[in-house]
């Protein structure tokens, strides 16, 4: 094939019925990781055959992650109870390292996400390009200023201190105004792509000079403990924040929409079988 695998093309057992396909990556001349659409593959047999052309030196890559997926928006952990983070009355606040409260200047927040909590309505996603958060209260201040998302991921199971290296700036920094009772999204600027093995790691935080008692998301309680943890502070510490203490540990995680492309998913997953024969055309 071609050094570029732009002449790659995959067909159904036919022969002919072409398949949506997308190259995640590659390197010219050595290899190539691919997803290819099939449309179904039977219970009995259990097995679907397709089959893979090249060879063309004039052809051009059609390779389309939009055609090989499903742009969908999911909610997520919608199976574990929904609850109230932070919430302000009239002298108090609780829990104000929630992203969405405004009781103090500044907060920060990092909390996991497993693959079987990206799992939902038998998908998973593989472009990530927006989260929603359900918000509780409205925030105090006029908006949530200098509002970031980070992602990366990670193979730590829980937190212990803050991770100051690696991070995708996804979303931001960009004021935010939410409103009780709606879900609030943001929309990344730069789309992630999650590699379907490692856990997901999310960082949120705000960044402004002044406060006012308001503001809540709602959150699902996953019971792992040290799932997430978090920080506030008026402005004691420059962003982002790596030296400021953490105050609290929690076992949930923001009740979350995500959106994207995604792909079916079913456990146990399929396996390749092996290789044919490669064929010459015409024979």
């Amino acid at each position: 094939c071609q050094p570029d695998f732009d002449d790659i093309r995959f067909t159904a057992s036919d022969g002919e019925t072409l398949l949506s396909y997308w190259i995640e990556e590659k390197v010219d001349g050595n290899y190539a990781i691919v997803w290819v659409k099939i449309p179904s593959i039977p219970a009995n047999p259990d097995t679907a055959i397709i089959y893979i052309y090249y060879g063309n030196p004039t052809a051009t890559s059609e390779s389309d992650e939009d055609a090989t997926f499903i742009s969908d928006t999911i909610e997520i952990l919608t199976d574990k109870q929904l609850s109230i983070w932070g919430y302000c009355w009239r002298w108090w606040c609780q829990c104000p390292e929630d992203p969405f409260n405004t009781y103090y200047e500044d907060s920060r927040t990092e909390f996991i996400l497993f693959p079987e909590d990206l799992t939902a309505e038998g998908k998973r996603p593989v472009k990530i390009s927006a989260f929603a958060f359900y918000t509780s209260q409205k925030h105090g201040r006029p908006n949530l200023r200098n509002f970031r998302i980070r992602l990366q991921h990670t193979t730590q199971t829980d937190l212990d201190g803050w991770t100051t290296t690696g991070w995708t700036l996804v979303f931001g920094p960009t004021d935010v105004e939410t409103e009780a009772g709606t879900w609030e999204t943001c929309t990344f600027h730069t789309p992630f792509y999650w590699n379907q093995g490692d856990n997901l790691l999310v960082d949120i935080s705000r960044d402004d000079d002044n406060w006012r008692r308001g503001g809540g998301m709602y959150v699902r309680i996953t019971g792992r403990a040290d799932q997430l943890h978090g920080t506030y502070h008026d402005s004691l510490y420059s962003w982002p924040y790596d030296n400021a203490p953490i105050r609290h540990r929690h076992d949930f995680v923001p009740a979350l929409k995500i959106s994207g492309l995604f792909r079916n998913y079913i456990d146990p997953e399929p396996s390749h079988g092996g290789w044919g024969s490669e064929e010459s055309f015409p024979p």
